[in-house]
C-alpha cells in the first residue's frame, strides 16, 4: 500500500508529463486561507464563471437538495435492526 507522500509525489510526477493544461494544484490550506481567489482559480481552469455564492456552501447547496420535509422519514420510521425486529404475538 503506498503511503500518502509517494501517491503525492507520483501525482506530480505525471502532472508534470500532462502539462500544465491537463491539470490543476489546489492545495487545501489555500483554499482555506484564501476560499475567494482559490475558487476564482478553479472556475478560470474549468473555463467556469465564478460566483461568489461558491463561498458559502451551505447556502448553495440549501438551493440544490430539497430540505427535509414531514413525512420524508415514514420508511425509516418502521425500520429496525437486524435481530430486533419484534417477534409474532403471543
Amino acid at each position: 500500500m503506498a503511503t500518502w507522500a509517494q501517491v503525492v509525489d507520483a501525482t506530480r510526477k505525471y502532472a508534470c508529463e500532462l502539462g500544465p493544461d491537463s491539470w490543476y494544484q489546489l492545495r487545501f490550506e489555500d483554499l482555506v486561507a484564501d476560499p475567494e481567489s482559490q475558487l476564482q482559480g478553479v472556475c478560470g481552469f474549468l473555463g467556469e464563471e465564478y460566483a461568489p455564492g461558491m463561498t458559502e456552501p451551505r447556502r448553495v447547496a440549501g438551493m440544490a437538495v430539497p430540505a427535509r420535509r414531514p413525512g420524508t422519514d415514514a420508511p425509516t420510521a418502521c425500520w429496525t435492526p437486524p435481530g430486533t425486529a419484534p417477534g409474532p404475538p403471543d
